[in-house]
């Protein structure tokens, strides 16, 4: 399972060596460690995604039933603070737009159409506001799992 949040992005998968076990990876430390304790992070330099992080289903459970009430945003793109991070969002946006969107031709947004790309219709202010929260707003909403009471 792949997960996107507005401060990471996850792979969890089974763990083989646990029957009750899921690996929680990603291809940055600082991914995990939004959720999970840094020393409990492992690195396997050869692998696709070279931090992980062993935990439970149960736990693992918790953590995306809790990450939901973190959401403020309606705009998920646009939540992303990490450039790196916004500019992926931005490209998935497109591709499951193109493979998964059953529409054909324009897409009608209320009673105008826009045609792809959308961003040839959008029209720019000049304030360089980009509606994304500051660095030290996104930090502050981040809570891990051990401070999460059953």
């Amino acid at each position: 399972m792949w997960i996107f949040t507005n401060h990471g992005f996850y792979s969890i998968v089974k763990d083989n060596s646990s029957e009750d076990k899921l690996l929680v990876r990603a291809r940055r430390r600082e991914h995990l460690e939004v959720w999970f304790d840094s020393s409990r992070v492992t690195y396997s330099p050869k692998r696709d995604y070279q931090y992980r992080v062993k935990a439970s289903k149960e736990e693992v459970s918790d953590l995306l039933f809790h990450s939901t009430a973190d959401i403020t945003y309606t705009n998920f793109k646009y939540s992303i603070t990490d450039p790196t991070l916004s500019r992926m969002a931005g490209v998935l946006w497109s591709i499951i737009f193109g493979w998964l969107d059953e529409r054909k031709g324009s897409v009608a947004n209320g009673e105008k159409e826009y045609s792809w790309p959308f961003n040839k219709d959008r029209k720019f202010n000049n304030k360089r506001s980009t509606g994304r929260a500051r660095m030290s707003q996104w930090k502050a909403r981040v809570v891990r799992i051990k401070d999460w009471l059953r």
